[in-house]
């Protein structure tokens, strides 16, 4: 689905009200906009999911995006929702899109994180 206008500028505001705040004292309001920001920037990962830099970025920030969000398992349980022909699937064609482009380093970076995410995730 497209992003709209107020969401771009809904997104615009939250980084401001962020740069404002950089006090330490500010910390749980911090928290609370950064959430806010993610649950913003999800319209945009999932417009965008098939973006090999974007799908690398996410992984190396799995841990980050699971701590902001409060539960072990957010991150892993947003990718399934977002990729439903499975992550496995999609790590593939990603890592084929590297290999077209010639960045061959970015490949085994990719297959490491995605092969610990899976081995990590959570029982169901």
């Amino acid at each position: 689905f497209p992003v709209t206008i107020i969401q771009a500028r809904t997104l615009r505001k939250l980084v401001i009200k962020l740069c404002e705040l950089d006090d330490p004292l500010y910390g749980d309001k911090i928290q609370k906009q950064l959430k806010t920001l993610w649950s913003h920037l999800e319209p945009f990962i999932q417009l965008y999911r098939y973006n090999e830099n974007l799908f690398l970025f996410l992984l190396k920030n799995q841990a980050q995006i699971d701590l902001l969000m409060g539960k072990s398992s957010y991150f892993y349980d947003f990718l399934v929702k977002i990729y439903p022909e499975g992550l496995e699937v999609v790590g593939e064609k990603l890592c084929d899109q590297y290999h077209q482009r010639g960045f061959f380093s970015q490949i085994s970076h990719c297959k490491i994180l995605l092969t610990q995410l899976l081995h990590a995730r959570p029982a169901t």
